[in-house]
């Protein structure tokens, strides 16, 4: 059992903790499921990801600047996390070049996915000029989106595990997915955005399943300590 000291919780030592159930993330005061860092007697959960974050990073997301760590202040004015679109309440990276945030999260999307409606091409976590349709829930495209741009296919990030519904791990709880024919999920602009519970659940079936992505392929095994994966 690993355990860990955090600038966000100077009181007590955590202590690695799964019960495979939801929680407030401290650290980036977003929702959470299953694996985390944890102090019981505060009652105070971090996200793995949140513990263990570098102070900097670089992204494919914001690939000009390098993003750093910085922990939101209530008092200060509102921040949207760029690529999900929900509010920034905690840990988040930022340019302050740009002013690009991101949720430490959201860092952890791939880049690069395989999906099984389009099979012949890689899907690229991208934005794109133009609204398009969901090839999933046929509901609008309006940002963030994993992308073929040779055939104009996208797919919403809430929706890119759909056709693999039926063969995800079990005890890790189902997914809100947008449904056909409804409205998609809104983000802090009133853009369709993913849901931050979707986006955990997401991340941790693309590194269970590292065949559906080709970095993860190749890097998975250097990679299971850090996602708690067996």
């Amino acid at each position: 059992m690993r355990r860990t000291h955090h600038f966000t919780h100077q009181g007590h030592e955590l202590t690695e903790f799964n019960d495979h159930s939801k929680f407030l993330c401290n650290g980036c005061r977003s929702l959470g499921f299953g694996s985390r860092y944890r102090c019981h007697p505060c009652n105070f959960d971090l996200h793995d990801y949140c513990a263990e974050c570098p102070p900097s990073l670089n992204s494919f997301m914001h690939p000009n600047h390098p993003l750093q760590l910085m922990l939101y202040e209530p008092q200060h004015r509102a921040r949207f996390c760029n690529v999900c679109f929900n509010p920034i309440g905690g840990l988040y990276y930022h340019c302050n070049l740009c002013q690009f945030d991101l949720h430490p999260l959201c860092t952890k999307l791939p880049q690069h996915v395989r999906h099984s409606l389009h099979p012949h091409h890689y899907l690229t976590l991208q934005t794109a000029p133009n609204p398009n349709q969901c090839a999933v829930c046929r509901n609008f495209c309006t940002n963030w989106r994993y992308r073929c741009a040779d055939c104009n296919f996208d797919i919403h990030i809430d929706c890119i595990l759909v056709p693999y519904a039926n063969n995800r791990p079990t005890g890790h709880g189902g997914f809100n997915y947008h449904q056909p024919g409804g409205d998609a999920s809104r983000g802090a602009f009133g853009f369709g955005g993913p849901t931050m519970m979707n986006i955990g659940k997401i991340i941790r079936w693309l590194y269970r399943n590292p065949f559906n992505n080709p970095t993860l392929a190749k890097a998975f095994h250097q990679l299971k300590r850090f996602y708690q994966l067996k």
